[in-house]
């Protein structure tokens, strides 16, 4: 007779692509913890896939789960402790007050894994975005006042994520003070790409992160950006009528937008001295590389939505 049952095919599709990626064994090698602190790690990564439950229920979840079988992993005293002791592996404050963050490298290490068997051209799109999230405890260093998702002020904590556009691979996440703006994130994660190794692709943001400051620090790292600008300015409506209809709609100046919309754009006035932007790569203000576009299903060359121009 039957007793119970566990939905397997999500879980099972997300198992294959960790073991794919020898999660547990680099988590062990790379973070310098024993296997069974590895297994939490996966656990806690499956449930955030699949469930999203409370780390309070992830113990129980796991030991109903398949999972104890696949990884060969002795459950049997499985608890919440076990899951905080992963957590601490990836980012946590020593007694001395030194910030200790594993994961970096970590997921720099898993991003050169996947990198090695993804169909993506090397130099494509990474979509970063930044989040904040109410926090209900006590005390965390990353805990401060600013605005929740709902655009109310809370104690939130931050999380700024950086994907591959077409795949959503994860590249980078890490935690953000919660009173801190999307504004100033930016400058921190190129310091981070660069410091991992990524080199040559286009971020893409929302207009919260632009501004003339951080297009210089994107394109000084040798990325692009592209982003969107509010109307307001004499170099808005200079920059949609720089180039006729027929100069702008060529092949080679389609982007293609998340929706399936497509615009042409193009690069005017980069430094001297950077390396061009290509065609579908934006720059920064008037003198340090303004993009203009022609939008629409069919880019007709007429501008965006109302009050906004790709940059």
């Amino acid at each position: 007779s039957i007793h119970s049952s566990f939905p397997v095919g999500p879980l099972g599709v997300f198992y294959a692509g960790a073991r794919e990626l020898s999660v547990v064994d680099r988590a062990s090698s790379i973070l310098r913890v024993p296997r069974t602190v590895a297994q939490a790690f996966l656990g806690l990564g499956l449930n955030q896939v699949v469930h999203r439950l409370a780390l309070r229920r992830v113990a129980d979840w796991v030991q109903e789960s398949p999972i104890p079988a696949w990884e060969k992993w002795d459950v049997s005293h499985l608890g919440k402790g076990d899951f905080e002791g992963a957590l601490d592996a990836l980012c946590s404050i020593s007694e001395t007050g030194t910030k200790q963050e594993g994961g970096h490298a970590l997921q720099d290490d898993l991003t050169q894994a996947w990198r090695g068997n993804t169909r993506e051209p090397a130099g494509y799109y990474y979509d970063f975005d930044t989040t904040k999230v109410r926090f209900y405890g006590n005390t965390l260093p990353y805990a401060e006042m600013g605005h929740a998702s709902d655009r109310s002020i809370r104690t939130v904590v931050g999380f700024g994520l950086v994907t591959s556009r077409v795949h959503h691979h994860p590249v980078q996440c890490r935690p953000i003070v919660g009173s801190r703006s999307d504004m100033i994130s930016v400058d921190e994660t190129v310091a981070r790409m660069e410091a991992a190794g990524v080199k040559g692709v286009t971020l893409v943001m929302d207009r919260g992160m632009v501004s003339a400051e951080n297009l210089k620090a994107v394109r000084k790292a040798g990325y692009h950006q592209v982003g969107m600008v509010r109307d307001g300015t004499e170099g808005w409506w200079e920059g949609l009528g720089k180039w006729s209809e027929e100069a702008l709609e060529r092949p080679e100046h389609l982007v293609v937008r998340p929706s399936g919309e497509r615009l042409y754009a193009r690069v005017d006035g980069v430094d001297a001295g950077a390396e061009p932007a290509p065609p579908d790569a934006g720059g920064g203000p008037r003198g340090e590389g303004e993009r203009e576009v022609g939008e629409g299903p069919e880019a007709t060359g007429a501008p965006g939505e109302p009050g906004e121009v790709e940059v």
